[in-house]
C-alpha cells in the first residue's frame, strides 16, 4: 500500500473550542493548516463546540459542531459523550489551545494517542493579573500539566516560542514538545474593487483616505491604548487616519477605548470598525498604508503575517514573537511597547519615501514567501502527523 492511500486510511480528528474568527487566531490556523492536510491527502475532521458558523470561505474538511454555549465550554458533556461514542474511529487527536476541558477529556479517552498545539497560551503576559496568575497556576499544576505530559507532545510555533515555554510561569520540564512554523494560505479576491465598493457601503468609510490599520481582538494585551495614547499626543498633519477593526462584545477594556477616543474628541483621527469577516479584512489590510500591532505580548501575530502576505508593511513591537524574522529581511517597523516609541516609529514610517516604502513592501512578500506561507510551513507538521501514525 503507498503512502497517499496509507494516509486515506487513516483517520485524524481536530478538537477545538471555535472555528469562528472572533475567538482569535486559533481558528484561521485550524482552517488553514486542514485545509492544507486534506489537499495532500489525509482524511481529517474536525470537531467544534460552535452553534453556528460565521464566515464564509472554502472548507474542505467535515465539521462537527456539537451547538454549546462557549461560556460553559469548560466542562462540555456533549463533547465528553461524543468522543466516548467515537473515540475508536480516529488514529491520531489534534487539539489546539490549552487551559479548557479538551486536553482533560483526551488524557481521559486517548492516552498517547494526542498532541496539542499550545498557540502561544503559556505567553508570561497572562501571568501580570495576580489573580489570573494564580487560578492559572494551581489548574496547572492540579489538572493542566498531567493533561500536557500524557500527550505524545506539544506543538509550538517557532524559536521564540521555545523560549517562552521554556521559562514562563509555570512548570514545563519533562513536557515533550516540537517546533514547527505557522504559516498562512494565501488570500485571492474574488473582485477587490467589488469589495471595496461593499465596505464603503456597509461601514461608510472613505477609502481613498490614507489610513495605518489596527485589526484584531480589542484586548489589553494588544495594545490599543498605546495606539490611541500616541496619537492624541501626535501631530497629525501627516494627513492619516487610524482605523481600528474588531470591536465584539462591548467589553470593559472596548468601552475604555470607545470613551477615551470620544473624550478626546479624535473621531476625525480614529475610525472604529467591529469585527470584520475575511473578506473585509484582506480588502482593509491591501487598502492600508500599513497595520499596527502595539502588542504587550504576541506569541505569533496571524494579522502580521497577513500583512506580510497583502505585501504590505507591518509596524509591530519587540513583544511580538516572529519580529526578529521581519527585522531580518527589513520587511516591516520594529518599536518597543511604549508610547513615545510607537511616536517616534510612526514619524519614521509617515516620513518615508516613495522608494523606500516600496523596498519594505517587497521585503515583506519575500519575508511571507520564506517563512509563512502555509505550504511552506506544512510540511514540518506533515512530518510529524506521518511520524506518528503511519
Amino acid at each position: 500500500m503507498n503512502n497517499l492511500n496509507l494516509k486515506k486510511n487513516k483517520k485524524i480528528l481536530r478538537i477545538t473550542t471555535s472555528l469562528n474568527n472572533y475567538s482569535g487566531g486559533i481558528p484561521r490556523m485550524v482552517i488553514d493548516q486542514t485545509n492544507e492536510l486534506i489537499k495532500r491527502g489525509y482524511n481529517v475532521e474536525v470537531v467544534t463546540l460552535d452553534k453556528k458558523l460565521f464566515f464564509r470561505e472554502k472548507i474542505l474538511f467535515k465539521i462537527i459542531k456539537l451547538g454549546q454555549d462557549k461560556k460553559i465550554n469548560r466542562l462540555s458533556l456533549k463533547l465528553f459523550i461524543w468522543l466516548l461514542k467515537n473515540r475508536k474511529k480516529y488514529d491520531l487527536i489534534l487539539i489546539d489551545g490549552i487551559w479548557e476541558f479538551n486536553t482533560l477529556v483526551a488524557r481521559l479517552l486517548f492516552k498517547k494517542k494526542y498532541i496539542v498545539f499550545i498557540h502561544g497560551q503559556l505567553d508570561p503576559y497572562f501571568s501580570t493579573e495576580f489573580i489570573k496568575k494564580i487560578k492559572k497556576k494551581i489548574y496547572w499544576f492540579l489538572i493542566e500539566r498531567r493533561n500536557l505530559l500524557f500527550s505524545k507532545f506539544v506543538i509550538l510555533s517557532g524559536d521564540e516560542e521555545v523560549k517562552m515555554f521554556q521559562n514562563t510561569f509555570v512548570d514545563t520540564k519533562k513536557i515533550n514538545f516540537r517546533n514547527i512554523d505557522y504559516g498562512v494560505t494565501k488570500y485571492k479576491f474574488k473582485n477587490l474593487r467589488y469589495s471595496k465598493i461593499k465596505i464603503k457601503k456597509k461601514y461608510n468609510l472613505l477609502l481613498n483616505k490614507k489610513y495605518i490599520l489596527f485589526i484584531g481582538r480589542i484586548h489589553k494585551k494588544k495594545g490599543c491604548d498605546l495606539l490611541i495614547n500616541a496619537i492624541k499626543e501626535m501631530d497629525l498633519s501627516y494627513n492619516f487616519k487610524i482605523v481600528i477593526a474588531g470591536f465584539l462584545d462591548n467589553s470593559l477594556y472596548e468601552r475604555k477605548i470607545l470613551n477615551f477616543i470620544k473624550k478626546n474628541n479624535l473621531h476625525n483621527d480614529i475610525w472604529t470598525l467591529p469585527f470584520l469577516d475575511r473578506e473585509e479584512k484582506f480588502t482593509l489590510i491591501k487598502n492600508s498604508q500599513c497595520t499596527i500591532l502595539p502588542s504587550r505580548g504576541e506569541n505569533f501575530g496571524i494579522t502580521v503575517v497577513e500583512t506580510l502576505m497583502m505585501k504590505k508593511i507591518p509596524i509591530i513591537t519587540s513583544k511580538v514573537g516572529i519580529y526578529k524574522i521581519i527585522k531580518s529581511f527589513n520587511a516591516g517597523l520594529i518599536f518597543n511597547p511604549n508610547i513615545n516609541s510607537l511616536k517616534k516609529t510612526l514619524k519614521i514610517f509617515f516620513n518615508l519615501s516613495s522608494k523606500k516604502r516600496k523596498l519594505i513592501e517587497e521585503n515583506a512578500l519575500n519575508c511571507y514567501n520564506n517563512f509563512f506561507s502555509s505550504r511552506t510551513t506544512i510540511v514540518k507538521l506533515e512530518k510529524i502527523i506521518d511520524e506518528n501514525i503511519i
